[in-house]
């Protein structure tokens, strides 16, 4: 099944496409340089030796499984199949059968010795969610619980652009349960994030749009090439989307799985402020004894491989010297492998593949469909998270910098791309509204925007907008040409990118042709802001395409027009 929305993702000759070179975080100066395609090497590495296949399971993703509701060891549906009971922590779990009338729990407390104290009462009710997924119910505040306001109208979702302002808190942080909530499934019981959150995700298409991130870095091979739940879209056929390395590819990808996990965790911790300890990870990599209770019984004991490496992760400050930058940090991590291949014992996938009631996935950490539900997703994440902020600070780096705050406000964007593909009703990236990008005319158009696209400039600066600079991507040719003339250089003190009719004092020509570095400009944000761009290991802009844009530049810089 294909979505169609070419509000959002049609294609044109300027799409995003993958290639084999170093981007850096901004056209107009950055200090250090993030991978962004192929290091050449495919190889993988050699599978874990496991006692329990819920343990080194091959997995490239927080997916490795099949379709929702099958069995990890016999690949079919549990018996009877998918029951759908969400229930809060501190209830007697109920498995209900699909159309049985839901049954009546009550949100749990935990008291000061772990164990659930008497809730106030509350009803469950069954909710749809998208097609081909489990059925998750959410709590109706009962009469001893302070209702939120209802579900928002569509267009009140995503009013703000999020990826740079943040989420307010949600109305259900001052009423939502603590800790997990349960899920019953086939006579076994998952501990999921609280109702409100499934319910949250599920309005912005969260789950599905998490899945089709990692399906798109498939579509050139990576990982395993996807489970055979293709999805509600096919990522692959929006050339758009296409990353610039596949999964477990290289360092980029490593970077990227990093940050687009890190982003998810903030958003959460923004809207649910009381609560973010559901969305807090592990200090340590954990033991049986740092796993639910309800969840104890599903644990398998690390193999010694898995025990070395979390080790190693665990002190990754005295590791330094295994890894060039964060990106290999985040490749390893995610795929055990720094050699451009899939490894089948990662910690990553390690950690999606233990504690988990085999026979009830409708919302489990190993569902590649469903697993942001988990309670375990978020504690075996926010552990990744805390392993990678180690390895930051050891190495001098601060939450602001240009690279990281880029990148955030990148990765969220292409999640509400693909949220906007999945559901066209919700808004395109950012939060904004969605316009239909008409016929254009003009040099510009027509002659300067192909050559931004064939030398990669759109790729770092299309939805990403690093350093403010948006070169492609679901923007008009009008609008590009508007955002550069006479606008000031985000790094380089005193330039502007596009002075009409003056392409020597133009930023983005001397950018592109090299000028930059023998200009004597003071940067200011970053140390390099005179960097010859895009940073192509030893390819430049040709000559040929460098007149060009000089040419429109002297001709006043003019911008397009509508057919």
């Amino acid at each position: 099944m294909t979505i169609s929305n070419p509000m959002v993702c049609a294609p044109t000759r300027w799409q995003r496409r993958r290639s084999a070179f170093v981007c850096a975080s901004t056209l107009v100066g950055l200090t250090a340089l993030v991978a962004c395609g192929s290091d050449g090497n495919d190889s993988t590495t050699t599978p874990l030796a496991s006692g329990s296949p819920t343990v080194g399971a091959p997995v490239a993703s927080d997916m490795g499984l099949g379709p929702v509701g099958t069995d990890m060891t016999t690949g079919q549906p549990p018996p009877g199949g998918l029951a759908s009971t969400v229930v809060p922590q501190g209830t007697s779990p109920v498995t209900t059968s699909p159309g049985a009338p839901p049954p009546q729990p009550s949100i749990g407390v935990p008291g000061p010795t772990g164990v659930a104290a008497p809730p106030p009462s509350g009803t469950v009710t069954e909710t749809p969610v998208l097609p081909s997924g489990p059925v998750a119910s959410t709590p109706t505040p009962g009469p001893d619980v302070v209702p939120g306001p209802a579900t928002p109208p569509e267009d009140e979702i995503h009013n703000t652009d999020h990826c740079i302002s943040g989420y307010d808190p949600e109305p259900t942080d001052a009423s939502m349960g603590e800790s997990f909530a349960t899920y019953d499934e086939a006579g076994q019981t998952d501990a999921t994030v609280q109702p409100e959150v499934i319910e949250w995700m599920e309005r912005n298409v969260w789950q599905e749009a998490h899945f089709q991130w990692h399906q798109v870095r498939r579509c050139g091979g990576g990982g395993f090439g996807g489970f055979g739940d293709q999805g509600l879209i096919d990522p692959c056929s929006y050339p758009d989307m296409l990353p610039e390395a596949n999964e477990c590819e290289n360092a980029r990808d490593g970077y990227e799985f990093l940050v687009m996990h890190r982003h998810m965790i903030q958003s959460l911790k923004q809207l649910w402020p009381n609560h973010t300890e559901q969305f807090e990870g592990w200090d340590k990599f954990p033991s049986e004894a740092d796993y639910p209770e309800l969840l104890r019984q599903y644990y398998s004991e690390w193999p010694d491989a898995v025990k070395q490496d979390a080790d190693i992760a665990d002190n990754i400050d005295q590791h330094m010297d295994m890894f060039a930058d964060e990106g290999e940090l985040g490749q390893w991590l995610q795929c055990g492998s720094l050699q451009g291949g899939v490894g089948m014992g990662s910690l990553h996938g390690s950690l999606h593949f233990n504690g988990y009631p085999q026979q009830n996935q409708g919302h489990s950490v190993a569902n590649q469909r469903r697993n942001l539900d988990a309670y375990l997703f978020w504690k075996l994440h926010g552990w990744i998270d805390k392993v990678w902020e180690k390895y930051r600070i050891a190495n001098g780096q601060t939450p602001d910098e240009p690279k990281l705050r880029d990148e955030l406000i990148a990765q969220c964007r292409e999640m509400d791309a693909l949220a906007a593909l999945i559901d066209p009703t919700l808004p395109g990236p950012g939060g904004g509204p969605v316009e239909e990008i008409g016929e254009e005319e003009g040099y510009f158009h027509e002659v300067v925007r192909p050559i931004l696209s064939d030398n990669k400039c759109d790729t770092c600066h299309g939805a990403g907008e690093e350093a403010g600079l948006r070169l492609g991507y679901q923007i008009s040719s009008a609008d590009i040409v508007a955002r550069l003339v006479n606008a000031d250089a985000a790094y380089a003190s005193g330039y502007k990118l596009v002075v009409p009719g003056d392409p020597d004092n133009s930023w983005l020509y001397l950018k592109m042709s090299g000028g930059s570095v023998s200009s004597g400009v003071q940067c200011q944000g970053v140390m390099n802001c005179a960097q010859r761009m895009p940073p192509t290991m030893g390819q430049t802009v040709p000559q040929e395409d460098l007149d060009k844009v000089r040419q429109w530049i002297l001709d006043g810089a003019p911008a397009p027009t509508a057919k």
